[in-house]
């Protein structure tokens, strides 16, 4: 990938900051490649990311006893670029960048990642290991199901790139959910989709719950909600009738 930008229909600028450059990248995954492959025997490996970045409350004690790896600094973004052979358009992301910062760097394109969880902060990282969906998933599934390609450092610090279709296509299926298990996380090709100025956005009260489910039935095979196309859908359950 190269750090490719606008251009076309979608014009444009790099993100705030600049991308950050492949060499830089590499640079950061050889240093976590080199720390992980330098692990004891049975020696545990954790990843240190920066305090206040975890929505999880617990303490991190469990991580005293193991091989601490650092990777603060994959927070960059490499990429926006159309994909090959007249595709739709990805963005290549380091696991530490926040959807903040991914949807502020592509919205201006005219483009967004087709599943964006609501939280701010949350990684993609995170989202892929941890697994997160939004008010997209019920037609494109959850955030890992939009990335097309997977660069891991795996237990003996060997760098592989995992995609569908290569050698390591067993890896790409597997690691999403895996919190980290199958190997570090070093960064992610995501894909993006056309972004309009608006969202119409229409409350449907329900009193049962067949009437409900009926019409999420529709929305998930792809027919009209409420008369028009659902992009998106939410729902809240305040109580048996309601």
């Amino acid at each position: 990938f190269g750090p490719v930008a606008g251009g076309g229909e979608e014009g444009g600028a790099p993100p705030p900051g600049g991308f950050k450059s492949l060499a830089a990248h590499q640079r950061d995954v050889r240093r976590v490649s080199e720390q992980v492959g330098a692990r004891k025997e049975g020696q545990l490996v954790t990843t240190r990311r920066g305090r206040g970045d975890s929505h999880c409350p617990r303490s991190e004690q469990y991580k005293d006893a193991t091989l601490q790896v650092d990777i603060s600094s994959l927070d960059g973004i490499l990429a926006v670029e159309k994909a090959p052979g007249g595709g739709g358009w990805h963005a290549l992301v380091e696991p530490r960048v926040t959807m903040e910062k991914l949807v502020r760097a592509v919205l201006p394109l005219g483009l967004i990642p087709e599943v964006v969880p609501e939280f701010r902060r949350i990684t993609v990282g995170g989202s892929i290991q941890g697994i997160a969906g939004e008010s997209t998933s019920f037609d494109l599934g959850f955030f890992h199901d939009s990335c097309e390609s997977y660069e891991i450092v795996l237990g003996d610090g060997t760098v592989v790139l995992a995609n569908a279709s290569n050698q390591h296509s067993d890896l790409f299926h597997a690691l999403p959910g895996t919190y980290g298990t199958l190997g570090i996380l070093t960064a992610a090709t995501v894909r993006l989709r056309r972004a309009t100025p608006y969202v119409a956005v229409e409350y449907l009260p329900y009193k049962l719950l067949a009437t409900m489910m009926s019409h999420l039935t529709a929305a998930l095979n792809g027919g009209d909600y409420s008369g028009a196309p659902c992009d998106f859908l939410e729902g809240f359950g305040y109580a048996p009738d309601r």
